[in-house]
Order: C-alpha cells, then sequence, then structure tokens
C-alpha cells in the first residue's frame, strides 16, 4: 500500500479483532512486552491514536505526557474503535501529507508518523492476543506488509529503542511466527 492513510488503515481493520475481545479483566495481566501489563500497552498504543490525530491536525505535541494518559477507561475495546475512528477522520480531513509534525520525537513527515503508527497497532494487535490467551487473527497480506516495512525500518537504533534482540525460530514457522520473533518477541 503506497498511500500512508490507507496503510493505517489498513491495519486497524486486520488488528480489530484482536482489540475487540479486551475486557476490563484482562488489564491486569502481563503482555509478552516485559514489564507492560495490558493496561499499560493499550495506553502506549492509544496514546499514540491521540499523537497521531494530532499530527493530522498540525497540532505540536512536544511532550509525550500530553497523550500518555488513561485512555483505556472501562471499556478498552470501544475505546479501540473510538480512538482509531477519530484518527481516520482526521488524517481523512488532512490535506498536508507532506510538512513534517512536531512530535516529541522531533519533527516527523506525515507518511512516518503513520508507518510506525501502522506497525505499532498492528503488533500489539499479536501482544494483545497472546496476552488475552486466544491466538491472534491477523491476514497474512498484512503480516506480508509489515514484515517488509519492518525489514526496512528496523535497524541497531531503532532496536535499541523500540525491541528486543531478534529471536531465532525454525525456517518452517509461520509468516507471523517470523515477523514477531524478528521483534525480539517469542512466538
Amino acid at each position: 500500500m503506497s498511500n500512508p492513510v490507507e496503510l493505517m488503515r489498513g491495519a486497524i481493520a486486520d488488528a480489530a479483532p484482536n482489540y475487540a475481545k479486551v475486557a476490563v479483566e484482562h488489564l491486569s495481566l502481563e503482555t509478552p512486552c516485559v514489564g507492560w501489563d495490558l493496561r499499560s500497552l493499550l495506553n502506549h498504543a492509544y496514546s499514540r491514536f491521540d499523537l497521531s490525530t494530532r499530527a493530522a491536525r498540525m497540532e505540536p505535541t512536544e511532550d509525550f505526557s500530553t497523550v500518555e494518559i488513561d485512555h483505556v477507561g472501562d471499556d478498552p475495546a470501544d475505546t479501540y474503535t473510538r480512538l482509531t475512528t477519530e484518527m481516520l477522520a482526521a488524517w481523512d480531513a488532512c490535506e498536508d501529507l507532506e510538512t513534517p509534525r512536531v512530535t516529541p520525537m522531533g519533527p516527523i513527515p506525515p507518511e512516518g508518523i503513520l508507518l510506525f503508527g501502522a506497525q505499532d497497532v498492528f503488533i500489539h494487535a499479536w501482544d494483545v492476543a497472546k496476552t488475552i490467551g486466544v491466538e491472534p487473527e491477523l491476514s497474512h497480506e498484512m503480516t506480508e506488509t509489515f514484515t517488509q516495512t519492518h525489514k526496512q525500518s528496523v535497524d541497531a537504533q531503532t532496536r535499541s529503542m523500540f525491541f528486543a534482540d531478534a529471536i531465532t525460530v525454525p525456517d518452517d514457522a509461520s509468516p507471523l511466527d517470523k515477523l514477531v520473533a524478528f521483534l525480539g518477541r517469542q512466538p
């Protein structure tokens, strides 16, 4: 997908069945992301939706503290739908997909914000499913897309900031297992 808004839309739709299964009683469960319970992981993901919405609206966000709040509330699944709907509407209304946006990580072009956000929502869908004990529902097509984008974007610096070391898996592992292992998660 060459259109970054459509890539985000595709990631959100593909990941949605996983986020839809989250109930309040799951929020204290430990996730595959060491040191994060599900509430923390969801708040991380949901804060990135807020950050992306602000970027689409050309609202500078210089500090993560403005978006890293408790977004989850009492209905984590509804919050996913509400925040992603709001974010996509903001990007659909955005006429400037060129000007870099002010983010806590410095100026980032919209394409970078959308790509990073799409990768994030997709891989965290796997984390969510594994945390609540269900098989991840993620399409082969989007797994392939994000395998390609992650292989292009994860270098030593981004790995040290966002991912654990890659884990070796057998050659016959599923494409999704290979992707999560590349990102430092144990399939």
